[in-house]
Protein backbone atom coordinates (compact mmCIF):
# COMPACT_ATOMS: atom_id res chain seq x y z
CA UNK A 1 0.00 0.00 0.00
CA UNK A 2 1.31 3.42 -0.92
CA UNK A 3 0.75 6.27 1.49
CA UNK A 4 -1.02 9.14 -0.24
CA UNK A 5 0.45 12.32 1.22
CA UNK A 6 -2.83 14.20 0.78
CA UNK A 7 -4.91 11.74 2.79
CA UNK A 8 -2.48 11.53 5.72
CA UNK A 9 -3.60 13.45 8.79
CA UNK A 10 -1.35 15.58 10.98
CA UNK A 11 -1.27 14.95 14.73
CA UNK A 12 -3.57 17.93 15.33
CA UNK A 13 -6.07 16.67 12.75
CA UNK A 14 -5.93 13.23 14.38
CA UNK A 15 -6.56 14.81 17.81
CA UNK A 16 -9.64 16.57 16.47
CA UNK A 17 -10.95 13.38 14.87
CA UNK A 18 -10.41 11.29 18.02
CA UNK A 19 -11.31 14.13 20.40
CA UNK A 20 -8.17 13.62 22.49
CA UNK A 21 -5.30 15.88 23.53
CA UNK A 22 -1.92 15.83 21.82
CA UNK A 23 -0.20 14.13 24.81
CA UNK A 24 -2.89 11.43 24.77
CA UNK A 25 -2.39 10.90 21.03
CA UNK A 26 1.36 10.42 21.51
CA UNK A 27 0.69 8.05 24.43
CA UNK A 28 -1.58 5.94 22.22
CA UNK A 29 1.15 5.77 19.58
CA UNK A 30 3.84 4.90 22.15
CA UNK A 31 1.64 2.15 23.61
CA UNK A 32 1.02 0.86 20.07
CA UNK A 33 -2.73 1.29 20.41
CA UNK A 34 -2.72 3.61 17.39
CA UNK A 35 -0.63 3.23 14.27
CA UNK A 36 1.36 6.22 13.00
CA UNK A 37 3.61 6.69 9.98
CA UNK A 38 6.75 8.76 9.81
CA UNK A 39 7.14 11.21 6.94
CA UNK A 40 10.64 12.49 7.45
CA UNK A 41 10.70 13.48 11.11
CA UNK A 42 6.96 14.05 11.35
CA UNK A 43 4.19 11.69 12.38
CA UNK A 44 1.18 11.22 10.12
CA UNK A 45 -1.95 9.13 10.48
CA UNK A 46 -4.08 7.29 7.95
CA UNK A 47 -7.77 8.14 8.29
CA UNK A 48 -8.59 4.41 8.22
CA UNK A 49 -6.27 3.78 11.20
CA UNK A 50 -8.08 6.52 13.13
CA UNK A 51 -11.50 5.07 12.23
CA UNK A 52 -10.31 1.58 13.23
CA UNK A 53 -9.19 2.91 16.62
CA UNK A 54 -12.59 4.53 17.16
CA UNK A 55 -14.37 1.30 16.19
CA UNK A 56 -12.27 -0.74 18.61
CA UNK A 57 -13.24 1.69 21.35
CA UNK A 58 -16.93 1.33 20.54
CA UNK A 59 -16.68 -2.45 20.53
CA UNK A 60 -14.93 -2.50 23.90
CA UNK A 61 -17.49 -0.12 25.40
CA UNK A 62 -20.39 -2.27 24.18
CA UNK A 63 -18.81 -5.40 25.69
CA UNK A 64 -18.80 -3.94 29.20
Amino acid sequence: MTLDQEQLKTPLEACRMLQVSLPTLYRLVNQRQLQAHRVGRQLRFLPQDLRDYLERGKTQAQGR
